[in-house]
């Protein structure tokens, strides 16, 4: 059994899509899957087909319960899914008052003791990192990280490594990458060309083969309470996602997808407060929506590159590693973690 966040502090990125369409596809191929919506927007409570005003039995309630059974519903797509709802907010303020390791493994708890009945879980991270995002990186053995293939995602690259960076050396560090994700490609435009090529420079092997496009259906099917899979499984968005499956499926041991056994006692860093603040104010909450708004595809082009094109998308990541003062360069990143180190030695 293996646990998956799906993450990208940045909304607006395919996250949900990417969480609700994964999920239908490994359960097509024979998975036993359990989504977590962990996000109060609940966008993967609705794609998958339930109504968020009308959800009694949601994750927030959930963690002031014992028996969780009656929390976990299967859905008409497949999956299995612990539903989320706007109350889910108020949890964050609740867990400020709770003790430093408590506060962070609510989520991990609950995993624990429902995980033995899926061969694979996964999680609707919030589009910031604040206290929820951190219990889910807390409760996963890996997460997926979806990019756009545009402009402006470049810009949150280096944001998001040292984030990474962050959580890994000082609470979660056995906490690993899945794998990138790179979602909304357009293959009739040289920008979504440079973008892979800049993203495959930093994370090499780490970038999924199969890559997402633009397409209608993805953003047609959760109007429809439904997966792109479920709307239109001929479209290529539908098919994307089945290829994405079976290259997750394939990249954990051959069809079987497992975690390492590991001692309880690396599950995760004490994290003094000072740490653990820092990590909040560094990352102010992002409120945008997980969407994505597309037009339809003509039919598929092959396109010749000019050289002379898009030379502002490396001056994006130049300045972007300028403003970073030198923590991060071309195929390294890096960050000083001389303070949290020392913290952890204080404690």
């Amino acid at each position: 059994m293996k646990t998956i966040s799906i993450f990208n502090q940045k909304g607006g990125v395919g996250k949900t899509t990417s969480v609700v369409n994964l999920a239908v596809a490994l359960s097509k191929l024979g998975k036993k899957v359990l989504v977590i919506d962990f996000d109060p927007q609940a966008n993967t409570t609705t794609g998958l087909g339930l109504d968020r005003n009308q959800v009694e039995k949601s994750i927030y309630k959930m963690f002031y319960e014992e028996d969780y059974k009656d929390y976990i519903v299967k859905t008409d797509d497949g999956p299995y899914l612990i539903a989320s709802e706007n109350s889910l907010s108020g949890l964050e303020v609740e867990l400020v008052s709770l003790d430093e390791e408590e506060r962070l493994k609510m989520l991990y708890q609950i995993i624990e003791e429902i995980k033995k009945d899926f061969d694979l879980i996964l999680i609707d991270c919030p589009p910031s990192l604040g206290l929820l995002s951190l219990n889910a990186l807390v409760a996963s053995d890996s997460i997926i990280i979806p990019i756009q293939t545009e402009y402006y995602a470049l810009e949150g690259v280096s944001e998001l490594l040292k984030t990474y960076n962050t959580v890994k050396n000082s609470i979660k560090e056995d906490l690993e990458i899945e794998g990138i994700l790179l979602c909304m490609f357009d293959q009739r435009t040289n920008l979504s060309y440079e973008v892979v090529e800049e993203v495959k420079s930093y994370f090499k092997d780490k970038v999924f083969a199969t890559m997402i496009p633009r397409n209608i259906k993805l953003a047609e099917a959760p109007s429809f309470g439904k997966s792109a899979i479920v709307y239109d499984e001929n479209s290529k968005g539908a098919r994307a996602y089945m290829d994405l499956a079976r290259e997750l499926i394939d990249n954990n041991s051959k069809g079987t997808i497992k975690k390492p056994d590991k001692s309880d006692k690396s599950e995760t860093k004490k994290v003094s407060q000072e740490n653990s603040e820092e990590l909040l104010e560094n990352n102010p909450e992002d409120k945008t929506e997980d969407k994505e708004i597309v037009k339809d595809k003509s039919e598929d082009k092959e396109i010749v590159k000019d050289k002379k094109e898009d030379k502002s998308v490396k001056d994006k990541i130049e300045k972007s590693e300028e403003a970073d003062h030198g923590l991060v360069h071309k195929n390294k990143f890096s960050f000083n973690e001389n303070k949290l180190l020392n913290n952890e030695k204080r404690d």
